[in-house]
């Protein structure tokens, strides 16, 4: 019986919560391990060089440093990670990349098409501030072409930017290259 009255506590706490922008709790980014044989150098990143970025991320990566914006590749251990209210399997995400842009910070996490149907929901999240503005946008890169009301793809070729808008609808845009996804993912609407 208790088991239960603390599922429905859990519960009710879920569906209520909200996350929340604090100024006043800044998150510093901390040193990265790189391999010195499989390094790739940047010029706008917060660190000279990353690691064991796979294909995708090194494509994101490039691309990002391209725009002149401040950025970082962040660790899945020990870096910047959003609370998920939910009772999944994860508590905690680890978005791949973190941008400055205009006083917000976005999140961009290039994904394989595989994991939309689970990670959509949880995880594409625009978190405001105590005064209601949206401080960070977290964005989703996936390969091929999709549609966010099946959340299908629909061609293999092009990339895909989803987000959540303003109403909690997940919505996706098509762009033919990495470099027209990576500059819609960092539009600030």
């Amino acid at each position: 019986m208790q088991r239960s009255n603390c599922g429905k506590t859990v519960d009710t706490y879920l569906s209520h919560a909200e996350l929340a922008f604090e100024d006043s709790n800044p998150y510093t980014v901390g040193a990265v391990f790189v391999r010195p044989d499989a390094n790739h150098k940047f010029t706008n990143a917060v660190h000279e060089s990353y690691s064991d970025l796979n294909a995708d991320e090194l494509a994101v990566a490039l691309e990002i440093d391209s725009t002149g914006l401040t950025w970082t590749r962040n660790p899945v251990n020990g870096g910047y990670s959003i609370t998920l209210l939910d009772k999944g399997e994860s508590r905690r995400f680890f978005p791949d990349f973190l941008v400055w842009k205009d006083k917000k910070i976005i999140a961009i996490d290039p994904k394989g098409g595989f994991l939309l149907q689970t990670e959509a929901g949880r995880k594409l999240l625009a978190i405001r501030d105590e005064k209601g503005q949206q401080r960070i946008l977290v964005r989703f890169i996936t390969e091929g072409t999709w549609s966010a009301e099946t959340m299908k793809q629909t061609h293999n070729s092009g990339f895909s930017v989803w987000r959540m808008t303003t109403t909690g609808q997940i919505r996706c845009t098509n762009h033919g290259d990495v470099a027209g996804a990576v500059r819609k993912a960092l539009e600030l609407k």
